[in-house]
């Protein structure tokens, strides 16, 4: 039902005059007044029916500027449409995914959105191209024939554009953007998905331009911010976490690094080498501060090790994130045995 609601309020031609998205908001903001309640609205209802076309189109255009104006565009809930897998791979194994359902045609290829996610770390939006289905493979090796999405903008109803926070890699992984802003991230959002080309991962590199436009109305979570952990050190080298983030099952961490690995590790960076010898001793030592002072790596409470999804260290910061993670307590260790450990704790709870 919210689909089919979703889908007629798109079709509708509403003028859009200068200033109308501010005053629908300020309008859904208003109680009622008392005298429209119950049996004097109805009557009053019938009085003109001017004022019937003038209340109708007023909801219409709150209701598209502002999903949870109407609670049929409350939007239900899937797991079956993506295979676990893939879930795992991008931290969803536990959310609540958005359902979808909305295909595009150009240039001889079918794109269709089915699922998506948002909550306040960020926004994800699986697509499937030709009906290929969502698996998680090798990038390295993907499947003869596979399509990526290139370039891709994703904007909401009130005209924000959401930068990528991962691009989509290949026809397997979801769109990942920004989270929701206000008053999107209050309210809801209608997303507009605009692809403006793919391109195959596998033989000549040559992009297919055409033009496919996919929407979904979303309505953001909460990701869980966790406690801190105490901040340590590894001889001159101090770590300090500024951030822990649940979002799904999907852990995040941010750790400040300054002291004596971080200034060398400018040191290394700022030289330039212009002999094979000195570039291989550079490259060498940056290797060693890397793995010694700014490598994290996640113990689960059953003593493995959590693969991350993403790593990115250096410039006095190391920020990593980790899928699949459920309650239990976990270990964050940095360094190693020849220069130190630093062990940290972070519980995450049961939901």
């Amino acid at each position: 039902m919210s689909q089919s609601l979703d889908a007629r309020l798109r079709a509708i031609e509403i003028p859009v005059p200068s200033g109308l998205a501010a005053r629908a908001l300020a309008q859904a903001g208003r109680r009622a007044p008392r005298s429209l309640a119950g049996g004097k609205f109805r009557r009053r209802l019938v009085v003109s029916l001017a004022l019937v076309t003038v209340l109708f189109g007023g909801n219409m255009t709150a209701a598209y500027f502002l999903p949870r104006y109407s609670e049929a565009l409350a939007g239900a809930y899937l797991v079956g449409a993506i295979s676990g897998p893939v879930l795992r791979a991008a931290g969803l194994a536990n959310a609540q995914l958005t359902s979808a359902n909305d295909t595009a045609v150009s240039a001889g290829h079918s794109l269709r959105l089915v699922a998506a996610y948002a909550d306040t770390d960020r926004t994800i939006i699986f697509v499937e191209i030709d009906g290929q289905p969502l698996q998680v493979v090798s990038e390295a090796q993907p499947p003869t024939g596979a399509l990526a999405i290139g370039d891709v903008q994703v904007s909401d109803q009130f005209g924000h554009q959401y930068a990528p926070v991962a691009g989509a890699h290949s026809v397997f992984d979801p769109i990942e953007v920004e989270p929701l802003v206000w008053p999107a991230s209050a309210e809801g959002a209608r997303l507009t998905i605009q692809v403006a080309n793919i391109e195959p991962l596998s033989g000549p590199h040559q992009l297919i331009a055409g033009s496919w436009t996919l929407h979904v109305t979303l309505f953001q979570q909460t990701a869980e911010r966790l406690p801190l952990p105490p901040s340590g050190s590894i001889a001159g080298t101090h770590y300090a976490f500024t951030a822990v983030h649940l979002s799904a099952a999907l852990l995040q961490i941010h750790i400040r690094v300054s002291g004596d690995a971080a200034n060398k590790l400018d040191q290394a960076n700022a030289s330039r080498p212009t002999d094979a010898a000195g570039q291989r001793a550079r490259g060498e030592e940056i290797g060693r501060i890397m793995s010694g002072y700014f490598k994290a790596t996640l113990i689960a409470p059953d003593g493995l090790i959590v693969s991350p999804r993403s790593w990115d260290a250096g410039d006095g910061w190391i920020n990593a994130t980790y899928p699949g993670v459920g309650p239990g307590t976990y270990h964050v260790l940095i360094g190693d045995p020849t220069v130190g450990v630093y062990d940290s704790t972070i519980v995450v709870p049961a939901s």
